[in-house]
């Protein structure tokens, strides 16, 4: 089964969980991380490889990213150092 791990900010949070909630059950499992600012759309590439810092590699690759930060983050692999 596919893991995705969403990040978002959080004004959107609760948000992003009632939609996800809403499509269960489906073919994947999935975490919501709040990564720390308001809005999500304010995310910098340096600001979420830092935040991702403590983020087990192994739990879930995020779900591709939507905006200016699309595809500048570190692989998943980096993630722990």
């Amino acid at each position: 089964m596919e893991r995705i791990l969403f990040l978002t900010g959080k004004l959107a949070e609760r948000g992003l969980e009632r939609i996800l909630e809403g499509m269960q059950p489906a073919d994947f499992t999935y975490r919501v991380l709040n990564i720390g600012v308001n809005v999500a759309a304010l995310m910098s590439a340096e600001m979420i490889n830092r935040r991702l810092q403590g983020v087990d590699g192994d739990e879930a690759p995020p779900a591709p990213l939507l905006g200016p930060s699309a595809g500048l983050f570190m692989p998943v692999s980096a993630w722990n150092g």
